[in-house]
Order: C-alpha cells, then structure tokens, then sequence
C-alpha cells in the first residue's frame, strides 16, 4: 500500500513559482483551444458554444457566468477528479497511473470530443499541478483559468461596460507558449527530484525540491 501523497509534507511554493504555474496552465488552455478550433466539427461542438455564451454584456451576466460556469465547475470537478478519484487511483497503481487515468476520465466526462481532448490534456496539467502543489493549487488553476476564457468572450456593451474584444493572434499565442513552455519546463524538473514518480511508485515518494 502506498503512503498517501498528501500526508508527506510540501515545501511553500514561492508566488513566482505559483504565477508561472497558473498563468502557463492559462496558456496551455488558450494553445489547446486555438488547436481544437481548426479541427472538422468544432463549430457545432460544446467548445465553440462557449464563445456565443452571453447574449447580453452587463456586469451581471459576468457575474452569473463566473459562478455557473468558472466556481462550481472548477471547485466540483477538481474536488471530484483531482480529490477523490485521485485519491483512489494513487492507491490502487502510484501517482503516475493517478494523473494519467484521472485526465482521461476528465476528458471523457465533458461528452463531446473537441471538449474532451481538451479537458484530458490539460487533466494532465492539473493532475501534476495536484501531485506537486496540493489539491488547493490545482483548483485556484483551474478556476482562474475558467475566469480568463469567460472573460474573454463577454463582448462589449452597448452602454460600454462591456470587456474589449479578444482576438487569438500571434502576439497572444507567443505569449502563451512562452507561459506554457516555462511552467512544463518547471513541472519537469519538480518531477525528476522526485524519481519514485518517475517509476510510477506512491510508496516513500520524496517531496519534491523547489
């Protein structure tokens, strides 16, 4: 039996550290999404439903559509995904079989195929961020996430309160390379301190070294 990952203890993660995590996970969702967007289909998909989500831009549809759309799915699917089946999974076969079991699951939950692809990749993301950072860590990603690509399609108002408009150019995927690119760089040196991962083992895992 494996000794539970939560119990051994974590050093504090610095705030660099923690920006570039949740900002590179940002990233990597915008790369996935802009990816998904030119495959067959992705305009009738629940992915491409996102984007016509308000039929209204006042400050209260943002607001309702942070809580329905970015609160409770972040908190219930992270709780139920990255917390309970994690738990189990880490358990039965060590915490690589953990995230890589959990994102598929993930991904397939979401029923739709542009969606699901999504979600299971960035599942592993999340899975890594839970391991490495702690359940809590993985849920403010992934909420903070969520409230950047809501925000991003909350058009402008007529009466002007409305957010500026979003285009996914060359500028803004650099951007989210680079963030992507820096925190899969700092996620993989966290995973070779830790070599019992590495071998797919839950049992004396060493905590990971900044």
């Amino acid at each position: 039996m494996s000794e539970p990952i939560d119990s051994l203890p974590r050093p504090p993660i610095r705030p660099l550290v923690a920006a570039l995590q949740i900002l590179g996970f940002a990233g990597s969702s915008h790369l996935l999404h802009q990816a998904v967007a030119r495959l067959p289909g992705y305009p009738t998909s629940d992915l491409a439903n996102t984007t016509t989500l308000f039929t209204s831009a006042t400050p209260q549809d943002l607001a309702d559509a942070l809580v329905l759309f970015a609160l409770v799915p972040a908190l219930l699917e992270e709780l139920l995904f990255r917390g309970l089946l994690f738990a189990i999974l880490v358990r039965l076969r060590g915490p690589a079989f953990a995230v890589g079991i959990s994102a598929l699951l993930f991904g397939i939950a979401h029923l739709d195929p542009h969606h699901g692809a999504v979600a299971a990749l960035l599942g592993v993301q999340l899975g890594l961020l839970r391991l490495l950072y702690g359940l809590p860590f993985a849920i403010t990603a992934h909420l903070l996430n969520n409230v950047l690509a809501l925000s991003a399609t909350f058009p402008g108002g007529e009466e002007g309160h409305g957010l500026p408009a979003f285009e996914a150019g060359a500028v803004s995927l650099t951007i989210a390379f680079l963030l992507s690119g820096s925190a899969w760089a700092t996620l993989v040196q966290r995973l070779r301190s830790s070599p019992d991962f590495a071998r797919g083992s839950g049992s004396g895992l060493q905590t990971p070294r900044e």
